[in-house]
């Protein structure tokens, strides 16, 4: 127990003001230290279920209500809690996620729906929400013969699988010189296969938009935007604001004309956990920045959840989302120098899966352990990394 003179009740109660406080691993110690001198002090277990419940760890919560509820058949507290995981699981049944989930098994068991293609390390940004300032690979670039041999790999997946290909992962595609040329092969040799793009779009070169009408299939253009404003955008993305904005309001003047994309400019925000006010106004802020364009036909403002990819940033992210699979089973990831990350959130690839300079995409994307995810899995709660990771795609 956290302090041998304290009396059961008295560390329960110093659990449950902590838990109100969101202080889930201090009253968890108080918790265990009360079950390590009586394991089946059914009160202990049940407030153990909800530090688990609240942490989104929910067959761990209904273990241990289960249990209580063996204990103490009466238990209102374990009964009531365990009835709220059950709504919640039926009404992830029927959510659009699991049932996109169910469609990518169906479709993408044997061959990636999504591929990221990371051609450079390099990024012009310093930004608060990503760990690129922290990456051994920064200043690598990948070699022409590793982006053909990746392309001839891809070659492999039949062209009825419609694919999307991502030119980029935790880096600026657009500080790659041969970004275009790369863009138009992939345009030639996997004709089935969508384009999107994430970048900030600070770096735009002479030709650009002459470069951007040669390339096809761009069904998304992401523009990592997070603030629009300068103070907070600047403080969170070190880079000028009002280039970006310049950039912003020339390419959405052009795509009016020239339909380069598919759908509306999309720009994201990374969730603030800590500041949600902000997330709120952000799409009432673009609106008045690009007042001279259309919110839904010329662009798209959107807030994403914000992750610690995978530990390698501290700080706040959103809430985990435990009791889904992940929809980034059905995807495969490539660094510049050819190693395969576990997923887009692996940025150092600590949990890599693969090389493709030894194997090739596919007998990597199909690997035993990784196929077991999405063949085997319909929860993410039991799976390491990915039980610690917020994102939902």
């Amino acid at each position: 127990m956290a302090d041998q003179r304290m009396t059961f009740e008295q560390a329960l109660q110093a659990a449950l003001g902590l838990i109100q406080e969101k202080r889930y691993s201090e009253a968890l110690t108080y918790v265990n230290g009360v079950l390590a001198v009586n394991p089946g002090h059914p009160d202990s277990l049940c407030l153990r279920g909800i530090i688990d419940l609240c942490e989104n760890r929910l067959n761990a919560a209904a273990n241990c209500f289960r249990r209580v509820l063996d204990l103490v058949p009466d238990h209102e507290s374990a009964q009531r809690h365990l009835n709220q995981i059950d709504q919640r699981m039926k009404e992830v049944r029927s959510s659009p996620y699991l049932m996109d989930f169910v469609h990518n098994q169906a479709v993408y068991m044997d061959y990636p729906r999504n591929i990221g293609i990371e051609t450079v390390g390099r990024c012009n940004a310093d930004c608060t929400f990503c760990p690129h300032e922290s990456l051994d690979r920064k200043f690598t670039e990948m070699d022409d013969d590793l982006f053909e041999k990746i392309i001839r790999d891809l070659e492999e997946i039949p062209p009825t699988i419609p694919i999307n290909i991502f030119p980029n992962l935790v880096n600026e595609p657009f500080m790659d010189r041969k970004i275009f040329p790369r863009l138009k092969k992939i345009n030639e040799r996997l004709p089935q296969a969508a384009l999107t793009i994430f970048t900030n779009f600070n770096v735009v070169h002479r030709n650009f938009f002459e470069d951007l009408a040669q390339i096809k299939n761009i069904q998304l253009f992401n523009v990592s935007f997070n603030a629009a404003n300068k103070e907070e955008y600047e403080s969170a993305m070190k880079i000028d604001f009002a280039r970006t904005v310049k950039n912003l309001k020339t390419l959405m003047e052009k795509n009016r004309k020239e339909k380069f994309f598919a759908s509306p400019v999309l720009l994201s925000r990374v969730s603030s956990p800590s500041d949600l006010s902000a997330d709120g106004r952000y799409a009432d802020e673009c609106a008045r920045l690009f007042d001279t364009f259309t919110a839904g036909e010329d662009f798209l403002a959107q807030v994403k959840s914000r992750t610690n990819w995978l530990g390698s940033l501290g700080g706040d992210q959103s809430n985990l989302p435990n009791e889904l699979p992940c929809n980034a089973w059905f995807d495969i990831n490539i660094f510049c120098d050819g190693t395969v990350p576990h997923c887009c959130m692996d940025a150092t690839g600590k949990y890599s899966i693969g090389d493709v300079k030894t194997s090739s995409v596919l007998e990597i994307y199909n690997d035993d352990k990784f196929r077991f995810m999405r063949e085997r899995l319909t929860i993410r709660e039991g799976v390491h990394p990915c039980n610690t990771c917020s994102l939902l795609q």
